[in-house]
């Protein structure tokens, strides 16, 4: 984990630039951007997939106060000469551009992403106010504290399946989908079996005072947020926008694809509460343990005729 304990200079976070380097050029300068003054945090993602992904792996190499935190696409290209099949999902997913470079360029871009973290942590006034910082997600009932000492795994580039926390802090969109649910789902569909798959996973990180995610492209391509965490993916890849944010100041810049698509600065939207009508009555607990126990039998019984 990064952490970054200074209060004197402005603190931006940006999302997945996916190797969109002129989108990034022209929203550094819609934000105002001073290297000498300015740090500056990526969620993760700075390639593939655009068009300059060595050029904006460069920028962050070289650049002073400027930090990347390890997305998806840089652990598949680290575990790329391990791995096959990491290998395999990397080139599917925009890894192409790599072929221009040489063994030794390859292999010095490599040992760089080894040394990027899975999360930061920005303290204002001493450390009365704190901003985390992840790629994806941290999993569900996970204190920050406990997230924050959790190491990259091998094989955490393929399995987006899995449950572990650090494959959570790359790939993780349960609790994203969850806070899509609670937009789109009427009232009246709240099912017992509906609560108990949404309630856990929109809780609020516990012991962080502010959670920035990237990783999930936000169809209408506006930060967004529930809770304690705020979405700032507004997909610079696929056609939207690319944003950066000042979580002290509570503004956010973007930049489209065209020279004159810019806004900003804009306040950041009010973060919505996690509804406690989305919170299962220990009734509806009890119906969703007898059919998970009904479930169970019949699985039981069905394997037990198979052997």
């Amino acid at each position: 984990m990064h952490r970054d304990s200074t209060a004197r200079r402005r603190v931006l976070v940006v999302g997945d630039i996916h190797g969109e380097y002129e989108m990034f050029m022209r929203l550094l300068k819609v934000a105002e951007y001073d290297e000498a003054c300015d740090t500056i945090y990526s969620l993760g993602d700075v390639i593939d997939r655009g068009p300059e992904s060595l050029r904006t792996l460069e920028w962050f190499a070289g650049r002073r106060g400027a930090y990347m935190l390890l997305g998806n696409h840089e652990a598949m290209m680290m575990q790329a000469g391990e791995d096959f099949d990491a290998s395999r999902v990397w080139a599917r997913n925009g890894g192409g551009w790599s072929h221009c470079l040489g063994a030794r360029e390859k292999f010095l871009y490599t040992c760089m992403l080894r040394t990027l973290p899975l999360t930061a942590e920005i303290s204002y006034d001493t450390g009365a106010w704190r901003v985390g910082l992840v790629h994806a997600d941290v999993p569900s009932g996970l204190p920050w504290k406990k997230m924050q000492g959790v190491q990259t795994g091998f094989g955490d580039a393929v399995t987006d399946w899995s449950d572990s926390a650090s494959t959570v802090a790359i790939w993780g969109r349960r609790r994203f989908k969850a806070d899509l649910a609670m937009r789109k789902l009427p009232r009246d569909q709240l099912t017992a079996e509906v609560k108990m798959r949404i309630w856990p996973h929109i809780q609020p990180v516990r012991g962080i005072d502010l959670l920035i995610c990237g990783h999930t492209v936000i169809d209408d391509f506006v930060p967004r947020g529930r809770g304690n965490v705020l979405w700032i993916e507004t997909g610079a890849a696929y056609g939207g926008r690319l944003t950066a944010v000042d979580p002290l100041k509570k503004v956010y810049w973007q930049v489209g694809r065209a020279n004159d698509r810019v806004w900003g600065p804009l306040p950041l939207p009010h973060l919505d509460p996690v509804s406690r009508a989305y919170r299962p009555s220990r009734t509806e607990k009890m119906q969703m343990q007898a059919v998970e126990a009904e479930r169970r039998k019949k699985f039981g019984s069905l394997l037990g005729a198979l052997i």
